[in-house]
């Protein structure tokens, strides 16, 4: 390559005749950025110029070179395009690059940033497409954005000679960006009816707030605001189910209106040759709250997929509340799946509000449909499957998801929502209890694990028997495990073949191993939640099944379980819940002992097995799905699956933790995504093998006396997490004690009040410790008291207690 080092407005005047090729492109729903440096450039995002010489270039004569006084050549460091804030974005990186040897060192980097942390991270080896010295050749590559990193996140992308051994250029870079179409989970079906007209309407009832009108002709509920602006056009149903290819939206039908205890009363019906479903709107003459109420019976037996209420919305939405308990109000995605939160749609008078609704299965929203689906079941909401007994097969999966409803079976289900409210912020539940806002549960899996590795992972060594002289570990820094473990070992499972060969002791079992017992009970006092990997290696029976759930109920008291050993075969841990546990015709079923010792909250592998968010990352983030992912994914951490499983909870893993060497636990967990991951406000439950007997899983190694001790970067990473715990942030928890405040949460009464108070009570029947909200105000009363409280971004998070029975009111004041 033959080039001189020129101002570039000097190459400028010498070749008058060339024009100025800088151009951005802006269609739609794409953005381009393209630069051969042929010209000058006036937007300032481009960054690189000093490298910028003339001679050879790939279209012309400019180019950007570097070699070891210039390292870092063109690039670009900008916002994201603002017409595409509210998509998923989709990246395209393409250019040329030449050098003067074949196969040099030479990376183009991308990095991403939000609210100043590194959260991506790409280098795109570059050097290895360059197969001749003094020829170009081109390069590409593309990264898929999350939507709520393109609204607050910062790109800086450029080209990088690391060695600064070779002369390497770059010319033609062309950086573009396009909306990335994300699946629907709405649904798709056939209308039976059309919105209705308001002069074809009669009126069912009016008040300050809201009037309900129905048309006759058309079936169709809409509801009105004081000023006559529409806020609901109507209200429909829709039933999901295998043996019907089309869905059919139907319509409802006004069967009565009464007066009861000052509130009116309407009344609507729908059927199908599967089901008849009854509609309450309760409403009250004072308030602009109105009440639902559905009641469902099966005229058949029947396999749900979904059932559900279709809102047709008159007002684009306002403000989102999402699953994470974090609240959108400005670039407001094409579809949401928001969990049991809700949604507010248009502003004071033309306003509808639902939010709070435990008793369904979930809410989803779709912007370009004007449409809200309550779900009343839906079996994306409680994924389950089952390992069907079938010696001969291996990992046959049976998916289990749907509801299986009888002949006569009836449901209900309840929520409420606000039509025509002026008053503004409403406070939101938090996750967690007293201001956290994030979690991170460990849950160790018992497999082939030795009192040695044990003490190791919690202790900090193999020669740390006292929990209060740990020198790392979990026990060092506080950190509770949901460790699973195994009641027995009648088999003789021994570590020899899992450990290579390394350690050659029995499996650690309560029966089998007494320093094994001795630990548990130590680490049990400590605050980690001890609960069975089933009783045994393999199968068991149903006697030492009871045995096992009698010792752990009186020793340990964990409402948890987490399966083990799931297949197809005899030996495969029938009694596991994605076996027979369930099953009532089984010589292994386990239900009705889980329910007689209080085993009630049960691992569910369906995300792990089913790879459901195999594609749903983004960077090193340990989240799956990426939080910036999931705002439209059906992807809830508890749930109940009352056909399937009755009054169980499940609760999921979507990974399994290994570390494959000791510095990528400074890559899995360092600041940077630990900040996102707060700033997210996520929820990690981890499935891991702290304690597995093969150093490989990365938890443990042998120092140089040959003494096994935790991994350095292992107590790293809990002493950053023990760091974002004191410092309020990230709460550090076991399965028992997240999910009991959940589902605590999911009992309290939930109102707000004409005045714009909001009033709570806890019908959970126990205590709730640090009942934890979220709001956008500048003060805070609960009570006309000042709770605890801190500031997290536009919100103020504040926590109080509540007692079983006890009601409060909250004010928030702007």
């Amino acid at each position: 390559m033959m080039e001189k080092r020129k101002p570039l407005h000097n190459f400028i005047i010498t070749l008058i005749a060339i024009i100025v090729v800088f151009f951005t492109v802006v269609k739609a729903e794409a953005q381009t950025y393209f630069n051969d440096l042929e010209g000058e450039y006036s937007e300032g995002f481009w960054i690189g110029s000093s490298t910028f010489v003339t001679g050879l270039g790939h279209s012309g004569y400019g180019f950007s070179l570097t070699d070891s006084l210039e390292q870092y050549g063109l690039g670009v460091e900008m916002d994201f395009p603002e017409n595409l804030k509210s998509n998923n974005i989709k990246m395209k990186i393409e250019g040329w690059t030449i050098a003067d040897t074949s196969f040099p060192e030479a990376v183009f980097v991308i990095i991403i940033t939000k609210n100043g942390n590194e959260i991506f991270w790409k280098g795109v080896p570059v050097g290895e497409l360059i197969l001749e010295k003094e020829k170009w050749f081109m390069f590409h590559d593309s990264v898929s954005i999350p939507a709520d990193i393109a609204v607050n996140g910062k790109l800086k992308a450029f080209f990088w000679n690391p060695t600064g051994k070779n002369k390497i250029g770059i010319d033609d870079l062309k950086i573009e960006f396009e909306k990335l179409n994300n699946q629907s989970y709405m649904p798709e079906f056939v209308l039976d009816s059309i919105n209705p007209t308001f002069e074809n309407s009669s009126y069912l009832f009016s008040n300050t707030h809201y009037s309900v009108y129905y048309d006759n002709d058309k079936n169709s509920i809409s509801v009105y605001g004081k000023n006559m602006d529409p806020i609901i056009n109507n209200i429909r149903w829709i039933l999901e189910v295998d043996d019907v290819k089309q869905n059919i939206i139907n319509s409802l039908e006004l069967k009565n209106t009464r007066e009861k205890d000052g509130k009116t009363v309407l009344i609507f019906k729908g059927n199908n040759k599967f089901i008849n479903l009854k509609l309450k709107l309760i409403c009250d003459n004072y308030s602009s709250r109105i009440d639902f109420e559905t009641s469902q019976r099966f005229k058949k037996s029947t396999e749900v997929s979904r059932l559900a209420l279709v809102f047709d919305i008159a007002q684009p939405a306002s403000e989102i509340y999402k699953f994470n308990r974090q609240i959108q109000t400005s670039y407001i995605g094409d579809e949401y799946w928001l969990d049991k939160e809700g949604l507010k749609t248009g502003d004071n008078e033309n306003s509808f509000l639902i939010y709070h609704c435990p008793d369904v299965s979930s809410l989803q929203y779709n912007k370009e449909k004007s449409q809200m689906l309550i779900n009343l079941d839906w079996e994306k909401d409680h994924p389950f499957f089952r390992f069907p007994l079938m010696p001969d097969s291996n990992n046959y999966k049976l998916d289990q998801s749907k509801s299986s409803y009888k002949f006569l079976q009836k449901t209900s289900n309840k929520f409420s929502a606000y039509a025509g409210r002026k008053n503004g912020s409403i406070a939101r539940f938090m996750k967690n209890p007293n201001g956290f806002e994030a979690t991170y549960i460990w849950t160790e899996h018992a497999d082939y694990t030795d009192i040695r590795t044990n003490r190791a992972t919690y202790f900090g060594s193999e020669a740390i028997s006292n929990p209060d002289s740990a020198t790392g570990g979990f026990i060092k820094y506080n950190i509770p495990v949901t460790k699973s473990v195994f009641y027995d070992n009648p088999d003789s499972i021994n570590n020899t073949e899992a450990s290579n060969g390394l350690i050659n002791s029995l499996e650690s079992t309560i029966k089998t191993d007494t320093a094994f017992s001795y630990f548990l009970k130590d680490i049990h006092k400590k605050g980690n939640d001890i609960c069975l990997h089933t009783p045994e290696q393999y199968t068991t029976t149903r006697v030492r099944l009871e045995e096992a759930l009698k010792y752990m109920q009186k020793q340990f008291a964990s409402p948890s379980w987490i399966d083990h050993g799931n297949n197809n075969g005899l030996q495969n841990n029938r009694e596991d819940l994605i076996c027979d546990g369930t099953l009532k015709d089984s010589p292994w079923y386990a239900l009705d002992l889980w329910e007689k010792y209080g085993v009630k909250y049960l691992h569910n592998a369906y995300y792990e097995e089913y790879f459901t968010f195999l594609d749903n990352v983004f960077g090193n983030s340990f989240e799956k799905p990426y939080s910036g992912w999931r705002y439209n994914i059906p992807s809830p951490e508890l749930w109940q699956h009352k056909t399937k499983t009755e009054n169980i909870y499940h609760w999921q893993t979507p990974n399994v933790l290994f570390v494959e060497n000791e510095g990528l636990w400074n890559f899995y967990f360092n600041e940077g995504v630990m900040n996102d991951f707060v700033d997210n406000w996520s929820v990690k439950f981890n499935h891991c093998y702290p304690a597995w007997v093969d150093p490989k899983k990365g938890f443990w190694k042998f120092n140089a006396d040959s003494v096994i001790v935790a991994q350095p970067g292992f107590n790293a990473t809990l002493e950053l997490m023990a760091k974002y715990r004191d410092l309020g942030k990230l709460n550090l928890t076991t399965i028992q004690n997240y999910l009991d405040y959940r589902i605590a949460t999911e009992s309290v009464e939930y109102k707000l009040l004409v005045d714009g108070r909001i009033k709570i009570t806890n019908n959970s029947g126990s205590d709730i410790i640090g009942l934890s909200f979220a709001g956008k105000a500048s003060f805070v009363l609960v009570d006309r008291l000042k709770p605890q409280q801190k500031n997290s971004g536009e919100d103020i998070i504040f926590w109080f207690d509540l007692k079983a029975g006890e009601s409060k009111v909250i004010r928030l004041i702007d």
